[in-house]
């Protein structure tokens, strides 16, 4: 089990930093596009496996670190949907307005991006530190 708590916490940090870098390099390359959708997959799956090997391990110290990684993947899955929804929202609010009410929402649609940006960050930030406070926990076999 200690060995399915640190796949879960590397195979985490990489999907986190394939998909930084996706977003800042490779936007507009196929193979990114695919390797984004199996990272996506992927997390699901870790979430799930999560969930299960916290209810497997109760008794035992891994499953602190089984629930910590479930609830930091809640966090971060319950602000991805938050944000797809948000700029499904704003997709189809600006597909509402005619071109001379959309150049009076450039301002506040600009902040809104700085704010989400923000706001995405500092989440990116807290799950690094999670998952790497989860790795040195793990390997001096200590609770969380």
């Amino acid at each position: 089990m200690r060995f399915m708590a640190f796949a879960i916490y590397i195979l985490n940090l990489a999907i986190v930093v394939f998909s930084a870098l996706q977003s800042a390099f490779f936007k507009h390359s196929d193979l990114a596009g695919s390797f984004s959708i199996m990272f996506r997959v992927t997390f699901i799956a870790l979430f799930i496996t999560a969930f299960i090997l916290k209810k497997i391990c109760e008794d035992d110290y891994l499953a602190e670190h089984f629930a910590y990684q479930f609830k930091a993947m809640m966090v971060m899955f319950l602000y991805g949907l938050v944000l797809v929804i948000g700029l499904v929202l704003i997709a189809s609010l600006l597909g509402g307005f005619d071109k001379s009410a959309l150049i009076s929402l450039v301002a506040p649609f600009m902040v809104l991006l700085i704010i989400v940006g923000i706001i995405s960050f500092i989440l990116l930030i807290w799950f690094l530190y999670r998952n790497i406070k989860g790795l040195i926990y793990l390997s001096l076999n200590k609770d969380l």
